[in-house]
Order: C-alpha cells, then sequence, then structure tokens
C-alpha cells in the first residue's frame, strides 16, 4: 500500500476523464486508485476475520463496511475477469492449485510510486503489499 493509501489528487483538468456526479469546479481533483481501495478491502475481512477467531463473536466488527468490501473485490474480479487457464493437477483434487501460472500483470510498483507522487496526505494504514 502506497503513502496515503491510493488517495490521489490531480490538479489538470484536461487530464481528467468525464465521469457522472464529477464536480468540476473545485481547482483540484481527490479521488482513490481502485485497487488501493481494493487491497483495502482485502485487509479489512481479513482482518474481521481473524478477530473473528480470535474472540469469537465481536460486536466491533463492522458488517456493513465487510458487505460493500465483498461485493466491491466481486465487482473488481469481474471486471478484470483473468481468462489464464489454470489446469486439474489431479483427478482427486477436482480443480486448480492456482499457483504456477503465468498471468499478465500491471506494474503495481509503478502504480505505487505514481499513487505517492500524487498523494493527498501521508496517512499509511497498515503496509500491505
Amino acid at each position: 500500500m502506497p503513502l496515503g493509501r491510493g488517495f490521489v489528487v490531480i490538479k489538470n483538468q484536461t487530464a481528467l476523464p468525464q465521469v457522472p456526479k464529477f464536480n468540476a469546479t473545485m481547482g483540484e481533483y481527490k479521488g482513490v486508485i481502485s485497487v488501493f481501495h481494493q487491497l483495502h478491502c482485502v485487509w479489512a475481512t481479513r482482518e474481521a476475520f481473524f478477530k473473528l477467531l480470535r474472540e469469537g463473536n465481536s460486536t466491533e466488527i463492522d458488517l456493513g463496511h465487510l458487505s460493500h468490501c465483498w461485493d466491491f473485490v466481486r465487482q473488481a474480479i469481474q471486471c478484470r475477469a483473468d481468462t489464464t487457464i489454470e489446469w486439474q493437477v489431479s483427478e482427486e483434487l477436482g480443480g486448480s492449485l492456482g499457483w504456477g501460472y503465468q498471468h499478465q500483470c500491471y506494474d503495481y510498483d509503478a502504480l505505487k510510486v505514481w499513487a505517492e507522487d500524487h498523494s493527498w496526505g501521508d496517512d499509511n494504514e497498515k503496509n500491505i503489499q
């Protein structure tokens, strides 16, 4: 997770897309890069899961936030729709291990650098890789 947790500020209006509900009257434009929002959601879900394992039923877990996160990550997976074929490794397993396949990826490290260069703050949630 980059410093600033992926929240960025853009000052060049011509570099911005035309999007619904976008307030073009502001002098600068703030947003979050979706992959970092997605990683936040994976982290939040993981934290809640292990909290439940440690403590049992917990009233501190925000179910509305987790529900948003699960749906948000589902949408992200469907949006990217990775078409890599993961071959069946054995009849007994009945599926794929998910390891050892070559996927087409974006340059995550370059995106982290860009996000930090355009960050609107330096606060950092836990350091998620």
